[in-house]
């Protein structure tokens, strides 16, 4: 399987166009729906979404893989369920967003850990907006060029 972002169909892209909903990226991505055996599909079909102030919150999804719970039959459903644990303003805002410059370069993840894929790429001296960080401080949200990401700083 491709990482979502970058092979997905048209209903990802009208959820995502315009930042208005944010995709919770599960760390492993594993087939989400099974019709048949064996499954027609290696893709992620069931998502959780953040929107408006949510999207600065520390977010986690995971697919839900249980011993047998594929191929679908009268017992089971053809889609694996995704859980998702959302820590409300659990991303410490700021009371005004900070800018700081980069004193080297480093990766801009799309999620808090080194898992998340890499959202773009800063360079020593290049400013940045710290618009929040996680409760212990370890990533911050960063705005960079109008694109919300996530700078280790722990």
């Amino acid at each position: 399987m491709v990482g979502g972002e970058r092979n997905h169909d048209t209903g990802y892209d009208l959820m995502t166009a315009g930042e208005v909903w944010q995709w919770v990226r599960p760390e492993t991505l594993t087939t989400s729906q099974c019709s048949g055996w064996p499954c027609r599909y290696n893709s992620v079909l069931d998502f959780v979404f953040t929107s408006g102030p949510a999207q600065r919150w520390l977010a986690e999804s995971v697919i839900v893989v249980e011993v047998g719970d594929f191929p679908d039959d009268a017992s089971t459903s053809d889609h694996r369920p995704v859980a998702a644990t959302v820590w409300a303003g659990g991303l410490a805002e700021t009371t005004s967003a900070s800018l700081v410059v980069a004193n080297a370069n480093a990766n801009l993840r799309s999620g808090p850990g080194t898992t998340y894929p890499v959202a773009g790429g800063t360079r020593t001296g290049e400013p940045l907006e710290i618009i929040g960080r996680n409760d212990d401080g370890s990533w911050f949200a960063v705005g960079w060029r109008a694109v919300d990401c996530r700078l280790f700083g722990g």
